[in-house]
């Protein structure tokens, strides 16, 4: 019942090659490739070089996509970290990533943080000309950031324009990394290769080669145990005793959510068997109101708007699993090696996890034989039994057990 991966549109305009994604139109590549023609006659085309040696670098590690993205480069940052221990690694994210590259620094897997607001990743429900000026912001205070530190290697990890290889060009980064179809590859020194069967995470693990660095397998993202205030820590206990599990049914992204009734079918199995939270942000309260019908809280809450991001990981990490659509929650499931089940719809990405997990279980719910019961009950026999396989390294600050 697995999603398979579809393969990725590639368009070629004026020279210049990019991957369209499924909701960005065509007019947008044109824009692209003019600018890209523009600043291709201004600055030249970079040739492409091997990586210098590097002993105590400064890294760059671009990732100004959304949670579950940012979560997928913990393993990359840490073989980093783990074959270049005195390499410094500087994290740029959009600052709705904040609080998650705060625990990833507190870990000790970043040592700088930068913010980069591209405008068409912001979520937020403000103007465009409000999302402009909060770029022009964060640009230039990345630029400052970036040309006080000076650092030796620029690493973007997101395959798709909006991305930040203007910031590391004007920075004159000396050596530049990243995916080569989308806008900018050309000021590249090293392309990372793009194929849509392959997992994003593991994608970024090979890229460790282009640094001189051994490769290594993606098996699951890595996090480090939530650790929220000890008041905070006896809130979450005392607001979710007993053992339950996680539910995730909203996204960021609306089209990849499914069917209420769906999820009423699920629930009308999990829920007199096991307690079941659901988890959120503030805007998913309706979807928590809709389900939470003729439910009683010992057997459906809601927590939905209710945490910080920290006591959400904690009430994910103590739980005996997660279950949602592809969003935040099944990545912080795994990362905590526990049984995840994805309900899939066309627009869901089967790239974003691991192939080889056994916790995992991807469903497509638009294939013939879709059982909501099935799903459930299947979700049940594992979270009861704990038939949990512990896949990968635990999380290990010292970056010991990496090898």
């Amino acid at each position: 019942m697995e999603h398979q991966p579809k393969a990725q549109t590639r368009i070629r305009i004026f020279g210049f090659h990019y991957i369209r994604g499924r909701k960005t139109p065509l007019a947008y590549f044109w824009l692209l490739a003019v600018r890209d023609c523009l600043l291709a006659m201004l600055w030249g085309r970079t040739t492409q070089t091997p990586a210098p040696q590097m002993a105590e670098p400064k890294i760059v590690v671009s990732k100004i996509d959304h949670l579950g993205d940012v979560l997928m480069i913990t393993p990359f940052l840490l073989e980093l970290k783990r074959q270049l221990p005195k390499a410094k690694i500087i994290l740029i994210i959009g600052s709705w990533s904040k609080v998650l590259a705060e625990m990833l620094h507190k870990a000790a897997i970043c040592d700088l943080i930068c913010h980069y607001d591209a405008p068409a990743m912001n979520r937020a429900k403000v103007s465009l000309p409000k999302k402009c000026i909060r770029f022009l912001k964060t640009f230039l205070a990345a630029r400052s950031l970036l040309r006080r530190e000076k650092p030796d290697v620029f690493m973007d990890l997101r395959p798709y324009s909006p991305n930040t290889l203007l910031l590391a060009r004007i920075c004159r980064i000396p050596f530049r990394v990243g995916f080569g179809l989308r806008g900018l590859a050309f000021t590249l020194h090293q392309e990372i290769h793009f194929d849509a069967g392959v997992p994003l995470g593991q994608l970024f693990l090979d890229a460790l080669s282009l640094l001189g660095l051994k490769r290594a397998e993606y098996e699951r993202p890595l996090l480090p145990p939530a650790d929220p205030s000890p008041a905070d820590d006896a809130a979450m206990r005392a607001e979710c005793s007993g053992p339950y599990v996680v539910l995730q049914p909203c996204s960021g992204e609306s089209s990849r959510e499914i069917a209420h009734e769906i999820w009423d079918r699920i629930l009308d199995v999990l829920c007199p068997r096991i307690k079941v939270i659901m988890l959120g942000g503030p805007g998913d309260a309706s979807m928590a109101t809709r389900l939470g019908q003729n439910r009683t809280r010992e057997q459906f809450k809601s927590m939905a708007g209710r945490t910080t991001l920290p006591q959400a990981v904690r009430i994910a990490e103590k739980s005996k699993g997660c279950i949602g659509v592809d969003s935040f929650f099944a990545h912080v499931g795994l990362a905590y090696a526990l049984p995840v089940i994805v309900l899939a719809v066309k627009t869901s990405l089967r790239m974003s996890f691991p192939r080889e997990n056994p916790n995992l279980h991807y469903v497509e719910v638009e294939k013939p034989g879709f059982s909501p019961e099935e799903i459930a009950r299947a979700f049940l026999d594992r979270v009861l039994t704990s038939d949990v396989r512990k896949t990968g390294p635990a999380f290990s600050p010292d970056y010991q057990d990496l090898a």
